[in-house]
């Protein structure tokens, strides 16, 4: 089989000549919405880390399939950010001194797989971190967001609103999330962090439309949609 290698990388607006910025470990927030938390059934509220492959990347405008290894796949709308600056044991101060750009990501899941895994206690990547799994959008500079705890994440499926949720409600703000995270894990420059998902995940078919919207107040800050093939 011929591969066609693809290099990860995210588009930021307005960031300098230079649009592509490529892209290193990315990493994943589960259990961070307490409402999601709640429709899942999760007994244990803490916090999990994942890490997902680079192959797992796609910007909105790629061709996005699923995958036929599962029959379970769900959207999981998130905010995304864009490490300038990383380290050991953060202690942060302001999260504008460690993020470049801020977006929004669909974690596909595939809940079947993720099912099975945690009835055996093993790692969940195989259902997260999978070809095509981790959608992102272009993303805006810092300097675009006013307060990042007052976000408005939108997605909707075939013109029906499926997620919605403000950053508000996260367990761990982004703040929180960069030293949580990096109590295990050294972050770099280039890192791509997914906060976590309000509730509403649900299923996603082949030619389903998607929509998805950052608000912050009455001012849309990113709107992007795309179909599955």
């Amino acid at each position: 089989m011929q591969i066609q290698w693809k290099n990860a990388f995210v588009q930021i607006q307005g960031e300098a000549a230079e649009s592509q910025y490529p892209v290193g470990t990315i990493y994943g927030l589960g259990k961070n919405y307490a409402d999601h938390v709640a429709e899942m059934g999760w007994s244990n509220p803490d916090p999990v880390i994942f890490v997902m492959s680079r192959s797992s990347l796609s910007l909105t405008t790629d061709k996005i399939e699923l995958p036929e290894f599962s029959k379970e796949i769900h959207n999981e709308i998130e905010l995304v950010v864009y490490l300038h600056k990383g380290g050991k044991n953060l202690q942060v101060a302001d999260w504008r001194d460690y993020v470049l750009g801020v977006g929004l990501g669909l974690d596909l899941t595939a809940r079947d797989l993720q099912a099975q895994a945690k009835e055996k206690g093993s790692p969940w990547s195989v259902s997260k971190g999978f070809d095509h799994a981790c959608i992102v959008t272009q993303m805006l500079p810092v300097s675009a967001i006013t307060d990042i705890d007052n976000l408005e994440l939108c997605l909707r499926v075939n013109k029906e609103i499926r997620q919605k949720g403000s950053t508000g409600q996260m367990i761990l703000n982004v703040k929180r999330t960069l030293e949580y995270i990096s109590q295990f894990f050294t972050l770099y420059p280039g890192d791509l962090l997914y906060t976590g998902t309000p509730a509403g995940v649900g299923p996603l078919y082949r030619q389903d439309f998607l929509d998805l919207t950052l608000s912050e107040g009455d001012t849309i800050l990113i709107h992007e949609t795309f179909q599955i093939a």
